[in-house]
């Protein structure tokens, strides 16, 4: 979670060794970047396209010939929606006029061949559409460029054609509930066959029902994500706000549940919350941290981070403890605490951070290797005035040449005993660089021979970057630095997520506004992280953007919450973030939506 009321922070082409691309082809138009949901902003479409194609509209009772009036045209747009130009009768192309839908648009070679009043010829996509629109117009070859969440570079133009690697499905809301406004930082569990478990941070709209401000929600999906079926949600104390909620599933198929808990009756007292699922359901939750795990007995906890050792089947959950929170700045420590198989006890925690450096830090996370080596990361800012950056405002994502990316390792003996390595090794380093206070997230090859940091930069030229660090020789060097995100320089990229898939292909995927609203993208490296494919779109709808962190969890019901997810199987990608789709504005709730590809 990003935020609570009391914080201080609410803040290359394509390798020809990527073969991929030429292999498979994306639904829809092939030269546009990912798919698009094709659903109307308003009304059905039905029928054939008649002689009103282009006419302005208020309904479709204004269209003929079957047609729907979409009304995110300005003055309505009276037309179908499409696939290719086949689709589309002569004189007319399959476009996005503006962010929503592709639909059928009039076709123009000048500006003459524009006859309706206050439209234009868009020299790019060869349509007549709305004047000062004509930059949000994307269709075969071209992705429009919107501009984004300014200050953040200024018009992206036309993103680098995607190759096709992947055919991502329409969007799936996942937490949907009538008990709920808005949800946000939805994660995703791959259990055994066609099983997958969510859960994510909830926003009642009922504050009464159940009690407490804040809970958690989860969702099951018995069909390989084709629907998802909300559950019990998981509340705890009364009055208590929850959120980052973290799963992980053990050999022996147990499910473990992490988030955190704030008291704010008793100035903001911290909770651990872990529960766990076996063939009884959902066990109450219990609180993990005892008297001597945190540097002070009340300020907080954020981002627990958890994961299960392969060879112990222990449970373990990293987190910030936020020491100080309410005087003064620090210590900020990263804490490690390790579980029982099963998670019937939990040892004292730990400290992983050497403590070596007067620093806020925050957002960690871990991954084993097949051995059940521990790989651990997070962010640092040694400058407290870089840590009140960006998202307490929502204007932009400021970065800090004093801000950096730290990592070390740990071993886990039975028993639950850790033994964190005695010194943190620097991640980022390029000369220069300045590190946003964003999600640090880790990927690790089975053997251990390939360590994956992803991060996000402040550009040079304005917005946001997602970098990749690697390290072959288990995080003592990192001499690879790689930017993920084919359109550096240009708008804003962040909350990256690594998976690497059973070939050992690493896919990051991320947040951007590239075409000025919010999308999630995705790319892919065959050669570990030396470079990329271009970007290719998940998101099938385009949704509220913004990096706005509310000062309450109810105050922006279109925040996109702290991160996103990538994960897989044997056959298939799966992705999972929050967005107000289709919204226009941050009043729209936002919920988590998922969808899925056939691993290539």
């Amino acid at each position: 979670m990003r935020s609570l009321k009391c914080r201080p922070r609410l803040s290359c082409l394509l390798a020809s060794t990527l073969s991929l691309a030429a292999a498979c082809t994306t639904s829809g138009n092939s030269g546009t970047t990912g798919s698009i949901q094709r659903r109307p902003t308003g009304g059905s479409t039905t029928g054939s396209v008649g002689s009103s194609l282009g006419e302005g509209c208020a309904s479709d009772a204004d269209c003929g010939g079957g047609l729907t009036c979409f009304t995110n045209v300005p003055g309505g747009y009276c037309s179908s929606n499409c696939d290719t130009d086949a689709n589309c009768p002569a004189g007319a192309s399959c476009v996005v006029p503006l962010p929503g839908a592709q639909i059928c648009v009039s076709s123009c070679q000048s500006v003459n061949d524009c006859t309706r009043a206050g439209y234009a010829c868009d020299t790019d996509c060869s349509v007549c559409v709305p004047d000062g629109t004509q930059t949000l117009v994307s269709c075969a070859g071209h992705q429009a460029g919107g501009g984004g969440h300014l200050p953040d570079g200024g018009a992206c133009g036309a993103s680098l054609g995607d190759g096709g690697f992947v055919s991502w499905s329409a969007a799936v809301e996942v937490s949907a509930n009538p008990l709920t406004s808005s949800e946000a930082q939805g994660v995703l569990l791959v259990g055994g066959g066609t099983s997958l478990t969510s859960a994510f941070m909830v926003v009642p709209a009922d504050a009464g029902s159940p009690p407490p401000e804040n809970w958690i929600g989860l969702a099951t999906s018995p069909d390989d994500g084709a629907g998802f079926t909300s559950q019990a949600p998981i509340a705890d104390e009364p009055g208590t706000i929850s959120g980052d909620p973290s799963l992980a599933m053990d050999s022996s198929g147990n499910q473990y549940l992490a988030y955190f808990g704030y008291d704010p009756s008793r100035g903001g007292i911290a909770h651990l919350w872990v529960a766990t699922q076996g063939d009884g359901g959902w066990s109450s939750p219990q609180d993990v941290l005892g008297p001597g795990d945190l540097a002070d007995a009340g300020g907080g906890i954020d981002w627990p981070f958890l994961a299960v050792n392969p060879v112990t089947r222990q449970p373990l959950i990293v987190f910030a403890d936020f020491a100080g929170l309410f005087g003064g700045f620090g210590p900020y420590r990263i804490k490690l605490i390790a579980g029982q198989p099963g998670g019937t006890s939990f040892l004292p925690s730990v400290d992983v951070d050497d403590g070596t450096r007067l620093a806020f830090r925050d957002l960690p996370s871990m991954a084993f290797d097949q051995t059940g080596m521990l790989y651990l990361a997070w962010v640092e800012a040694s400058d407290p005035t870089t840590v009140a950056e960006d998202q307490a405002t929502g204007v932009d994502l400021t970065g800090s040449t004093t801000n950096a990316v730290y990592f070390t390792t740990a071993t886990v003996r039975d028993g639950g005993a850790v033994t964190v390595a005695p010194s943190n090794r620097l991640v980022s380093g390029d000369a220069g660089e300045s590190i946003v206070v964003d999600s640090a997230h880790l990927a690790v090859e089975p053997d251990g021979t390939g360590v994956f940091v992803t991060y996000v930069v402040a550009a040079s030229g304005g917005g946001t970057d997602i970098e990749l660090a690697v390290s072959h020789n288990q995080g003592f060097t990192w001499p690879v630095h790689t930017v993920v995100d084919d359109q550096p320089g240009c708008a804003t990229h962040f909350h990256p997520s690594p998976f690497l898939d059973i070939k050992n292909r690493l896919w990051v995927s991320w947040v951007d506004n590239r075409d000025g609203a919010g999308n999630v993208y995705c790319a892919f490296s065959s050669n570990s992280g030396v470079s990329f494919s271009p970007s290719q779109r998940v998101s099938s709808q385009p949704f509220f953007f913004t990096t706005l962190i509310p000062s309450s969890y109810g105050g922006v019901p279109a925040w996109l919450g702290g991160s996103q997810m990538m994960t897989g199987s044997g056959t298939q990608l799966y992705a999972t973030w929050t967005g107000a789709e289709g919204g226009t504005s941050n009043n729209s709730p936002a919920h988590v939506y998922f969808a899925k590809a056939p691993l290539p």
